[in-house]
């Protein structure tokens, strides 16, 4: 065998394992507050249904990971994003190789791709985009091997199948994927015409291949519904409410990326995202990147103006149209951080053709091949060089602060409460409290911003009836005093604090006190003083770092921005709530100025290491 055909077997092999071997070690090792990663886990414990498009592919496969006998269940989630990408950097070397036949430039863009922050650290817990950046790769090689064969070629009907299945199989995990139609039709577009043109019959059969994972996905979903898990996004259980949840129906439709309206100017969208581009590759190779598509380009116009179509869709137009992404606030950028990495699979490929211009006119100068190669593997390994230093220290290997807030959450809450919630993180806390940990009882928890869907109104309206007396629909968050005040008569009620800012009536009607991470209401004054002592001795352990497990649990190394902020920022709210109330009492001065202290000191450190 000829030593480059050994390269194109061994080397994507070699990466994918080299990868593992880097990821695997630094992988989350329970839950991890990141994005939907809670969520996700969730829908792996039961093989769920979780926010749209429901993730048909994804949660079956988490479901499968979530059987391993290895560690906790949120650890063998978080080990599919590990994988998923490692699959992925050797699906990169074989497309560097089906483009320029270059074993270095191969080894370059792996390096880059796998050593980038956004990629690195989303190989480390559960997340939909690593699977998402899979399929991205395997694409990009099925559609680059069927440009490479001019029509007619007797592998292109073989080829075009596999590409259709494989669009199909995406399509069933995550709409973003279309984002990089541009350029799959660029590239194989031309084939599967004058494939169509010669046998029709053939047509049919590549949408038949297409629309046959499309029909699978279907299937799981209604499957998975069918369980009666806890987590089933929209009750899939006909052909309307399958496409709701396709159609994102809930998040407003196709076209609207989440509930809430796009806030970031155009322009701040696109600086933002050229800023993460540089802050993962670093600016030197993320120039050389694009200097690397022009390269290719020049040199192979079709498959180069197909990875320019692809890495635009992905990348710079999504951004403009659908990427609230802001420099300025952090959430925004590790919001992005997701949505990056796709088109950053485009660029590692790119990149390689800028080094593999290189060694080509290396060869060319020195008419000896063997003075040139080992140099070759020198310049490779300047990505290495680049981000090794500042990757190679990020890792989730000792986070435990997600199984720390998740039991901080639920803390000192008696098992009859009525607990209101309102934003992710703790909507991901109440879940993975009851589905993973069993730790929920009798609780009863009720998100009033989701009343506006039938599929989890009318649930809560059966089982709850008394928590609606005397309300008149459309329920919602609005409706969250009145649910508070039918309530307060027969259990105690707690609600988290981002509740209290977008419902201000709770605030007018009811006196609300600091409860480690929520509040807890009152119908007056006189009631909230009779558990002031309570509260006081809850206060004297926050000031101490006790109570609460997160205050002195262990964070992950990760760089900003992350999502993970939230979570240090609301035991920071927690020390200042709790600060503010002491602080009415003459009595407490100095343990007023300590929670201040150290509710200031966990918020300006920006939480984690940096």
């Amino acid at each position: 065998m000829a030593p480059s055909r050994r390269a194109h077997r061994f080397l994507p092999l070699a990466a994918g394992l080299g990868s593992l071997a880097l990821f695997v070690p630094r992988v989350c090792p329970s839950v991890v507050f990141n994005a939907d990663s809670p969520e996700f886990v969730v829908a792996a414990a039961e093989w769920g249904v979780p926010h749209p498009p429901g993730y048909a592919l994804y949660t079956f496969l988490l479901h499968l990971f979530a059987k391993v006998p290895l560690g906790d269940l949120a650890y063998r989630a978080n080990l599919s994003s590990a994988l998923f990408h490692a699959v992925t950097l050797g699906l990169v070397a074989a497309v560097v190789l089906e483009l320029w036949e270059s074993v270095p430039a191969a080894l370059a863009a792996c390096l880059a791709l796998g050593l980038s922050r956004s990629f690195l650290l989303s190989s480390l817990f559960a997340e939909a985009f690593p699977l998402n950046d899979l399929f991205c790769a395997l694409l990009l090689l099925l559609a680059v091997r069927v440009a490479k064969r001019p029509p007619p070629d007797p592998g292109h009907p073989r080829l075009l199948v596999y590409l259709a299945l494989v669009i199909g199989l995406s399509s069933t995990h995550h709409q973003f994927i279309a984002f990089g139609a541009g350029g799959l039709l660029w590239l194989a577009g031309p084939a599967t015409w004058g494939v169509a043109r010669q046998r029709p019959i053939a047509l049919a059969g590549l949408v038949g291949a297409f629309l046959l994972p499309l029909l699978a996905g279907s299937a799981l979903l209604f499957i998975a519904a069918s369980r009666g898990p806890f987590l089933s996004w929209g009750t899939v259980h006909d052909l309307g409410s399958l496409a709701r949840l396709l159609t994102r129906a809930d998040y407003g439709g196709l076209m609207q990326p989440s509930r809430h309206a796009l806030t970031t100017p155009l322009w701040g969208r696109l600086e933002a995202y050229g800023w993460l581009l540089a802050d993962d590759f670093g600016a030197a190779l993320a120039a050389i990147s694009l200097a690397g598509l022009a390269w290719t380009i020049r040199r192979l116009p079709r498959e180069g103006l197909g990875l320019l179509l692809w890495w635009l869709g992905t990348g710079p137009v999504f951004a403009l149209l659908f990427g609230d992404y802001d420099r300025k606030a952090e959430l925004h950028l590790a919001v992005a951080q997701r949505f990056v990495t796709q088109s950053e699979v485009l660029l590692a490929v790119a990149l390689a053709g800028a080094f593999a211009s290189a060694f080509a006119w290396a060869e060319s100068a020195w008419a000896r091949l063997g003075r040139v190669r080992p140099l070759a593997y020198a310049v490779a390994a300047i990505p290495l060089a680049i981000l090794g230093p500042e990757s190679l220290r990020l890792g989730m290997r000792d986070d435990d602060r997600g199984p720390a807030f998740v039991r901080d959450f639920l803390r000192g809450i008696p098992d009859d409460a009525l607990v209101l919630l309102s934003g992710d993180i703790y909507g991901q806390a109440f879940g993975y409290a009851c589905v993973v940990e069993r730790s929920c009882g009798h609780r009863v928890f009720l998100t009033p911003g989701a009343m506006f869907m039938p599929w989890y109104a009318e649930p809560e309206l059966r089982l709850h009836p008394e928590l609606f007396r005397g309300l008149s629909p459309p329920f919602g968050q609005r409706s969250a005093d009145g649910i508070a005040a039918n309530a307060l008569s027969s259990r105690p009620v707690f609600v988290v604090p981002p509740l209290l800012g977008r419902d201000p009536a709770l605030l007018e009607r009811f006196v609300s006190v600091p409860h480690g991470l929520v509040f807890q209401l009152y119908p007056d004054t006189l009631a909230s003083e009779r558990d002031y002592p309570q509260f006081l001795a809850l206060s004297q352990a926050m000031a101490r770092g006790r109570e609460l497990e997160g205050l002195s649990a262990r964070a992950s190394a990760i760089a900003y921005p992350s999502l993970e902020v939230q979570v240090p920022l609301a035991y920071a709210a927690a020390l200042a709530n709790h600060a503010a109330r002491v602080e009415g009492h003459s009595d407490f001065t100095q343990l007023a100025a300590t929670l201040r202290e150290r509710a200031d000191a966990l918020a300006a450190s920006g939480t984690w290491p940096r």
